[in-house]
């Protein structure tokens, strides 16, 4: 079965690519991506978000692990 999604993989990334497209993604792969740069650059947060977050756990009396 391995062998077989290896196969998968290696043809869906071999496929030509469209105008203007810069390369042919798998199911997931994309997903595999963004987590993979979450897990190194954190989760990026709005300003108004993370502002709210603070008021919250200030409120909650555990602002102090924020930092």
């Amino acid at each position: 079965f391995r062998a077989e999604i290896d196969d998968f993989c290696r043809y869906v990334k071999d496929t030509p690519t469209a105008p203007g497209v810069a390369e042919v993604y798998y199911p997931g792969e994309l997903e595999w991506r963004t987590e993979q740069t979450r897990r190194r650059d954190g989760i990026p947060i709005e300003d108004d978000t993370w502002n709210a977050l603070v008021r919250v756990a200030e409120a909650a009396g555990v602002g102090n692990l924020l930092s």
